[in-house]
């Protein structure tokens, strides 16, 4: 009698931890399905037929801070650039100083967010940039404005993606400070 109880709490222990990784597991395809969305109407690129490249995810911790870096070769992909959100190269000085590590007036500035993860300076291509930080802590009145990315803040929390358009190559880079 004893042994059919445990029996019985057993098996549905293991029914609710299989039911526990299959909704784990439908969850990461349903994200994985809204990022490719996101990158397609940000960019105009089907990022389903590029390749892989790079993946580095260091976001962890008690406040989640990290990084997410993807690199793509999209060089077999029709691209279709959506320029109503793609800004052309050069990039605006202050994210130049963000990303890549500068000197300016003498100051060195070395956060080189983009530089550290492998990101060229490109000269040929267009960018997107979201400041993360605005929808946070609301006080920013334009989140794809980088007015306020050097200015009085606690956290870089921002979206930078690219496509170099001499390789082909698509970055994107999520910082959360």
């Amino acid at each position: 009698m004893m042994k059919s109880k445990i029996i019985k709490i057993v098996g549905i222990i293991l029914i609710i931890i299989f039911l526990l990784y299959l909704f784990n597991f439908i969850l990461q395809i349903i994200n994985k399905n809204k990022f490719k969305k996101y990158i397609k109407d940000v960019t105009g690129i089907d990022i389903k037929e590029c390749k892989e490249i790079n993946y580095d995810e260091s976001h962890g911790g008690f406040m989640g801070d990290g990084d997410s870096y993807i690199e793509w070769d999209c060089s077999n992909t029709e691209i279709n650039l959506n320029r109503d959100e793609m800004l052309p190269y050069p990039l605006t000085e202050k994210l130049n100083i963000v990303l890549y590590e500068t000197k300016k007036d003498g100051t060195v500035y070395s956060y080189n967010y983009g530089g550290d993860h492998g990101i060229p300076k490109i000269e040929n291509g267009y960018y997107y940039f979201y400041d993360d930080y605005c929808e946070t802590y609301k006080d920013i009145s334009n989140c794809k404005s980088d007015e306020n990315l050097l200015g009085v803040r606690s956290a870089f929390n921002f979206t930078f993606i690219a496509i170099d358009e001499d390789t082909n190559r698509l970055y994107y880079l999520e910082v959360d400070t």
